[in-house]
């Protein structure tokens, strides 16, 4: 029973990190994609073309339209 209750120990403890793991990847692909929103911004607005753009960061057109919806 004590090595049940240890494995149970264990294996929660995993599944908290990975929890804890994955809600840091999505804090950091969201930010990611704020620092990219207010770049794109700032280009569009001293005129650079989307296409130029998509170009300078290696992303698609398609996502430069969804990041500035």
């Amino acid at each position: 029973m004590q090595r049940e209750n240890l494995i149970k120990e264990e294996w929660e403890a995993l599944k908290r990190d990975k929890e804890t793991a994955e809600l840091e990847l999505k804090k950091e692909r969201q930010e990611k994609e704020k620092v990219q929103q207010i770049l794109i911004s700032h280009l569009l607005t001293s005129g650079v073309s989307i296409t130029d753009i998509a170009a300078q960061l290696h992303i698609p057109e398609s996502e430069i339209a969804r990041l500035m919806q």
